[in-house]
């Protein structure tokens, strides 16, 4: 029988158990683009955080490490007036990018649809509320649509607008339709769908086509995510 001792490993101190072997690499977390739809960690224990960690929300922006989302919900949209016109604006949420994880549930373009209904509904919500307000009356509560479509977002006002030609925002309209219709999206990040219209317009006439169907209501713009209403 062979007495010849063994030799004993030794034993890894714990920090060594946690610095990276030789010939691996750490792996990062993923950095997530404009409009892909995630789920973020809760911040503290508290219910409605923990809620709000199983609630998917969309990326609308990425910067620095930081990362912006929106939540579909109603506490995330507001009405801002400025010289008499009022616009619809979003609150989105900055979260640390290493809290941030890719949602495997639904199908992105069912939760396009999603938030976009939700957003609609909120955007009526508030101008009616707003202007319930200016009259000094109580808004009257909405009277329950009769089987409402599942796919037709409800609809939100659209005030008037002059643009350089109408012919030219009908044109751009089919433009963007088309591009989201190519994305087989209802979201696109605002550098996406510039790269699609890149041959037929300038990034000035990108500016002002998005800022006029954002006043008709046809997209909403949440910083980078752009919504097609129509």
């Amino acid at each position: 029988m062979d007495a010849t001792p063994r030799p004993v490993a030794a034993k890894r101190s714990r920090a060594d158990e946690h610095s990276p072997q030789p010939g691996k690499v750490l792996r990062l977390p993923k950095v997530p683009s404009v409009g892909d739809w995630v789920l973020v960690k809760a911040t503290s224990r508290r219910s409605v955080d923990r809620l709000k960690a199983k609630t998917p929300c969309l990326v609308t922006l990425v910067a620095d490490g930081r990362v912006q989302v929106l939540y579909p919900n109603q506490l995330a949209v507001f009405l801002h007036q400025k010289d008499g016109e009022v616009s619809v604006r979003f609150r989105t949420e900055a979260c640390d990018l290493a809290d941030v994880r890719a949602y495997r549930g639904e199908a992105a373009s069912l939760l396009d649809r999603k938030m976009i209904v939700a957003l609609c509904s909120s955007v009526a919500g508030a101008a009616a509320a707003s202007a319930a307000k200016r009259g000094g009356e109580t808004a009257p509560a909405p009277m329950p649509a009769a089987n409402p479509p599942e796919e037709s977002p409800p609809e939100c006002l659209a005030p008037a607008v002059a643009v350089r030609d109408q012919g030219w925002l009908l044109a751009f309209t089919a433009g963007v339709a088309q591009a989201f219709r190519a994305e087989g999206r209802e979201v696109l990040d605002r550098a996406a769908l510039a790269g699609r219209l890149a041959g037929a317009y300038t990034p000035d006439e990108l500016d002002e086509g998005l800022a006029a169907l954002d006043r008709l209501n046809k997209v909403m713009i949440a910083d980078n995510a752009i919504f097609l209403v129509v």
